[in-house]
């Protein structure tokens, strides 16, 4: 498993790379360094007399584990139910059946490099025990299949609590604009994924979209 948190360290790190005013924060774990909602058309209306570039958010997930669920005598350490369920609701109010598939971008809360493991799986992007494999064939890295973190994430971009649920939407924004120098994609992503937790852990996951 070491070999899967190296894989994602320097993922994060080569990202991290490509913005020189980025700071970098190191987790080692096992020693290895690891808008409003456009749900109608009066509402796009209204978005396009603002900007014609303008991106709207399809889904809103937010889901709140009930107890901290370390005390949990069952709980599965290696499964966050709130994630899960916050990217339930997104993908159904977004009516996105595979996030794979139709998801272009992720903004992933790597507050610690298992935590972007498991949040592979707990958000969908694939069945359980296949990100290790995922991650070792690079689909998620910058340009790949399914990019993840383009800023490097929170490990090597940094973790301002509180605000990084907003930076990672932002990120995604200006990705979508094609304004998201000097790491912007070569394709121009229409679907985007970000995805935040804090707390007990409470869980939000947006989805936005650069088409009206």
């Amino acid at each position: 498993m070491p070999d899967v948190f190296l894989s994602m360290g320097r993922k994060e790190r080569r990202q991290h790379a490509e913005d020189k005013y980025c700071g970098t924060v190191h987790c080692p774990i096992h020693r290895v360094c690891t808008t409003c909602r456009a749900k109608d058309d009066f509402e796009k209306e209204i978005a396009k007399n603002f900007k014609d570039d303008c991106i709207v958010i399809r889904g809103i997930g937010l889901a709140a584990d009930p107890e901290l669920h370390l005390f949990r005598a069952n709980h599965d350490y290696l499964h966050w139910p709130s994630t899960a369920a916050a990217a339930k609701q997104a993908y159904e109010q977004a009516r996105i059946k595979n996030p794979f598939k139709e998801i272009d971008i992720v903004q992933l809360h790597d507050c610690f490099t298992i935590t972007e493991l498991l949040s592979y799986e707990d958000l969908g992007l694939c069945r359980k025990g296949e990100a290790k494999d995922l991650v070792h064939s690079g689909v998620f890295e910058l340009g790949s299949e399914l990019t993840v973190n383009t800023d490097g994430g929170l490990k090597s971009f940094g973790h301002p609590v509180g605000a990084s649920g907003i930076r990672m939407i932002y990120e995604i924004y200006k990705q979508m604009q094609g304004k998201a120098e000097p790491r912007r994609l070569k394709k121009i992503p229409e679907v985007g994924l970000a995805h935040n937790i804090g707390g007990a852990p409470f869980v939000a996951v947006v989805i936005l979209h650069n088409r009206i």
